[in-house]
């Protein structure tokens, strides 16, 4: 419940004007093509489309990256955000920020799946991440996700210090296809706390509960044995409220 602030002044991390001087990658077996795009509403874009030669699917990674200074580097500000276009080829595409050892070493990595068509804005949260996702494919580097089972998964904190490289990726590209992504402006963007309205309708199960209570940010609920209990941020009960549900919705 944490949304991004538009009122503020956002920091720029990529655009177009910026990919002269970045750099490409591949893996052996994958061709990456870079190119600047246009978009009547979004202006100047980035298309990267990657053709899988002869890669394995998993490690089929393509990426343009652009290196900051460590002087004066940005630092993420709890949000990034970007306009991404899918081409529905179901490929990962990873915006990733990375902090140099110098600063102690950290990387976010923030994914989408391409399994659409269009253009779509997309926010990603620094606290919250799909890392799931992100360790379904190789990457060209230690991805220390495992923390003690293949279920546990981590990602090194990348707050509070200074940005020093950003990376798009495309991974996940099936053996002799292609798949593109286009993205406009990648931003940093401040937070402000949100608040999910009372009456708000959550599904599960396919069927539909009604919130019975207002959730500011960071607070969230749980619904048990007939029962919702609504939690504080830092986890302590604030009110517990009885609701009934149908028989399925309890399976």
């Amino acid at each position: 419940l944490y949304v991004p602030d538009g009122s503020k002044s956002a920091r720029r991390l990529f655009d177009a004007s910026m990919l002269d001087a970045a750099q490409t990658a591949a893996a052996e077996g994958v061709r990456l093509e870079a190119a600047k795009g246009t978009d009547a509403v979004r202006g100047e874009t980035i298309r990267l489309e990657g053709r899988n030669v002869s890669a394995p699917d998993r490690a089929s990674w393509c990426r343009i990256v652009r290196r900051l200074p460590l002087e004066g580097a940005l630092k993420p500000t709890g949000v990034s955000s970007v306009w991404v276009k899918g081409d529905g080829s179901g490929v990962i595409a990873n915006f990733q920020l990375r902090i140099d050892r110098a600063y102690g070493g950290g990387v976010s990595e923030n994914v989408v799946k391409l399994d659409f068509k269009g253009w779509r804005r997309v926010d990603f949260v620094l606290r919250e991440k799909n890392m799931d996702l992100a360790s379904s494919v190789d990457w060209p580097y230690e991805a220390k996700y495992s923390l003690s089972t293949p279920a546990t998964s981590y990602c090194y904190s990348v707050l509070n210090m200074p940005i020093t490289e950003v990376s798009v990726y495309l991974n996940g590209i099936p053996k002799g296809t292609s798949a593109a992504v286009e993205f406009g402006a990648w931003d940093l963007l401040p937070m402000k706390r949100s608040e999910l309205a009372q009456g708000a309708a959550v599904s599960i199960n396919g069927e539909s509960l009604v919130l019975p209570f207002a959730l500011p940010s960071g607070d969230y609920a749980e619904y048990e044995s007939g029962v919702w209990t609504h939690y504080a941020e830092s986890g302590a009960p604030v009110e517990r409220v009885a609701q009934k549900a149908s028989p399925k919705l309890l399976e």
